[in-house]
């Protein structure tokens, strides 16, 4: 009786000790929402960085016993691990630039809501999670309101409402719903300094019809009253948007006004603004798959901006991740609050995904030369070399895994295998996953890259 007791009292224990934490089913995601929208329930999406865990006195989500009870009982738990394809897509989709992200959708895949960020206290999670809740509860969600516009709503508050409501959830591709909005305004409204800004700030087309449509006075007036972060976020969701709808209309004009913007962000510095313009024209020809102008751009790119470069130079144009890195942790230390009323708040907005440094655009040239022109063995051996110039940089297991790819297409299958040897070395060095860097390896050894 004594041994039947302990046992259940152990099972019991174990039983608790789950609940202390949040539980994140297997399940993919369209499994899950297929439960949320069988039982009306609201889904909850954690996307954790890497190096979430590096901020000191910080109460993580997923270990806060109190927070853990709230999310288990009210949503339905998802965690894809951190980049992976679903991963990524998720942070495409949704537009997270801050990390440990916190999504919250209905069981439609809308959002809800939506943070990113640390906090000293599990209540601030709770509280984003009942804001979720409650704006779910409302019935005037996302959802609501694209059912309202595929319906045929095309009111101008409807409309004002809709975009406000996107961009307070973080969605900035709103270009249609801008120019859709414009139609209901009269020409006053485009001298208007509100309604002006509310049109910078949801990012149209550059130098389309309601971009051209704003006075340039008023404009340029707005941008000097406004934070220079402010400006920053307005210009992106105007690059953003006016490259969505090249894409979609196929248009390459469009896609050189996009170009043109964005070169022009960077005022007198003629180098970052060419360098600006010609990666927006290269992106717009991957996104409409134009192979050919892809890559030709692509190769004139790298060689006019990168491969005449001398080290120093490189060293000067690719920030230094490791100052970045204890500038963030400085500023959240410093952010910590003495006064206990204020553990709630979150103490710095997340982790922002670090730029890419020159070695990074030169291994991610050579991965694109390797899946878009693997045919070709002069676009092969060009990408080799740029390979092998990020690896004079810094020795990333990435860099090494892409060379290895590329001297495989190369055929030369022995050069391939020592270098996929590396890639494994350096991430076990650098304390990374390496069986993904293995199964390539054994690819490579059985001739079935």
């Amino acid at each position: 009786m004594k041994l039947i007791l302990i046992a259940c009292l152990s099972a019991l224990l174990a039983t608790l000790s789950q609940a202390q934490t949040i539980k994140f089913p297997a399940d993919s995601l369209p499994a899950l929402l297929k439960i949320a929208e069988a039982e009306k329930k609201a889904i909850f999406i954690l996307l954790n960085s890497d190096n979430s865990s590096t901020f000191p006195r910080v109460v993580k989500l997923e270990s806060d016993k109190k927070a853990a009870t709230f999310f288990n009982s009210n949503f339905i738990n998802y965690r894809p691990e951190c980049n992976t394809a679903e991963f990524n897509e998720l942070v495409k989709k949704y537009f997270v630039i801050k990390f440990p992200a916190y999504l919250y959708l209905d069981e439609k895949g809308n959002l809800l809501n939506s943070s990113a960020g640390l906090a000293l206290s599990g209540e601030r999670y709770i509280e984003d999670a009942k804001a979720a809740l409650d704006k779910k509860e409302s019935g005037k969600t996302l959802s609501w309101y694209n059912e309202s516009y595929a319906n045929g709503n095309r009111s101008r508050e409807f409309l004002g409402e809709y975009i406000s409501e996107r961009m307070k959830l973080g969605l900035i591709d709103n270009y249609k719903l801008i120019d859709d909005y414009a139609f209901q305004l009269t020409l006053g409204d485009f001298e208007n300094f509100e309604m002006v800004a509310f049109l910078l700030n949801a990012g149209p087309v550059a130098y389309g019809r309601v971009h051209k449509q704003m006075s340039p006075k008023l404009t340029d007036c707005i941008f000097k009253t406004l934070p220079e972060q402010k400006r920053y976020e307005i210009n992106n969701k105007i690059i953003h948007n006016t490259k969505l709808a090249a894409v979609e209309k196929k248009s390459l004009d469009i896609a050189k006004n996009g170009a043109g913007f964005a070169g022009s962000t960077w005022g007198g510095n003629f180098r970052r603004a060419e360098m600006a313009y010609q990666s927006n024209i290269i992106e717009y020809y991957r996104e409409v798959k134009d192979t050919a102008n892809f890559l030709k751009t692509l190769d004139l790119f790298i060689y006019n901006f990168y491969m005449n470069l001398s080290a120093d130079s490189i060293k000067k144009l690719s920030p230094n991740l490791k100052n970045m890195e204890k500038k963030a942790m400085l500023l959240l230390t410093r952010n910590i609050p003495t006064d206990t009323a204020d553990k709630g708040r979150l103490l710095l907005a997340g982790a922002n995904a670090h730029p890419n440094t020159v070695p990074d655009e030169l291994n991610n040239a050579a991965w694109d030369f390797y899946l878009y022109g693997k045919n070709n063995r002069n676009y092969l051996n060009k990408a080799a070399e740029w390979s092998k110039r990020s690896l004079d940089f810094y020795q990333k297991p990435e860099y090494y895994d892409t060379l290895a790819h590329l001297l495989y297409g190369l055929e030369d299958f022995a050069g391939a295998e020592i270098t996929q040897m590396k890639a494994i070395k350096e991430a076990k060095k650098q304390q990374q996953e390496s069986d993904k860097f293995r199964d390539e390896l054994n690819k490579i050894k059985e001739r079935r890259l």
